[in-house]
């Protein structure tokens, strides 16, 4: 498994639920 690529989907993956939270909010 390509872990910079996992590393970079996580950090995707942040900034979308933190995006989501300030729309939810």
């Amino acid at each position: 498994m390509n872990y910079p690529k996992l590393k970079r989907f996580s950090h995707h993956l942040q900034v979308s639920f933190s995006r989501l939270n300030i729309i939810c909010r």
